[in-house]
């Protein structure tokens, strides 16, 4: 995260219910972050097949913590006009806040398929199943 693109954009941040950015976190709901990672492994995807390698799947790197999105403002202002409330006034586990949540997570998956996808038609070949993998 402390790479070029986060040191030129940390408005991209998670924000905490107390309205403090995360000092090293960005958050998927952005769709500028979510289009930097994917670029991110399309170009990791480019120098191992350029050296003659193979990809056969992705891991996204879910190791950071299950922390993917935060209270950014314009998440809180969808989930109040979707729901009618307030989400800094819900508890941490309210299930429609955690599920608000995962549809930006669920975003950034639906990009690295269409990735994969791209690379199995340029490669012109794919593994048994026809297609390649995208780990969790």
């Amino acid at each position: 995260a402390a790479g070029p693109f986060f040191q030129k954009h940390p408005e991209y941040c998670i924000v905490n219910k107390d309205g403090v950015h995360a000092t090293a976190k960005m958050s998927y709901a952005y769709p500028r972050v979510r289009d930097y990672v994917v670029a991110f492994y399309r170009e990791i995807i480019g120098h191992c097949q350029a050296g003659g390698g193979r990809i056969d799947g992705i891991a996204p790197g879910f190791f950071r913590g299950p922390e993917f999105v935060g209270y950014e403002p314009h998440v809180c202002d969808a989930f109040r006009k979707e729901y009618g409330e307030d989400p800094l006034e819900l508890s941490d586990d309210d299930g429609r806040w955690l599920k608000f949540h995962a549809r930006h997570v669920t975003e950034l998956l639906v990009d690295l398929r269409k990735l994969l996808d791209e690379e199995v038609k340029k490669a012109g070949k794919a593994d048994q199943a026809g297609t390649l993998h995208v780990f969790q």
